[in-house]
């Protein structure tokens, strides 16, 4: 089986990028990814391939964050139904403006000496 990439994305051309995994017995999506083999058909390893998606979806619901033991508040967290119809959560840019059903896509964001992904509203997209 190809390896899996380090990390859970990446930027692309055309904006971020999820990896994750391909049954390509039944088609189905896994993310993130793993090499148990496939949570649908039941599928051995050697079946899932790596792949990347889109870090780019819809608004599935949200919550803000006030109190937290670690990390700088407030900050949103985000149910983001992809077009794949993944469901993952992610970190949600500030200053975005906060709807169900908003249009999102993942970018990297300067954290540390890295970077972390957060989504924020597509261009075009407004509340």
């Amino acid at each position: 089986m190809p390896p899996l990439e380090d990390g859970l994305w990446s930027e692309a051309t055309g904006g971020a990028v999820l990896h994750a995994m391909k049954c390509v017995t039944c088609g189905v999506v896994l993310f993130p990814p793993q090499r148990f083999g496939c949570v649908s058909c039941g599928a051995a390893p050697e079946q899932l391939r790596p792949i990347a998606i889109p870090a780019m979806g819809r608004i599935h619901s949200f919550a803000v964050v006030h109190r937290h033991p670690s990390h700088p508040t407030p900050y949103t967290i985000a149910e983001i139904e992809l077009a794949t119809g993944l469901l993952v959560r992610g970190l949600v840019a500030e200053g975005t403006p906060l709807h169900r059903a908003l249009r999102v896509a993942g970018k990297a964001q300067p954290v540390g000496g890295g970077a972390q992904l957060v989504f924020g509203a597509e261009e075009g997209e407004s509340s």
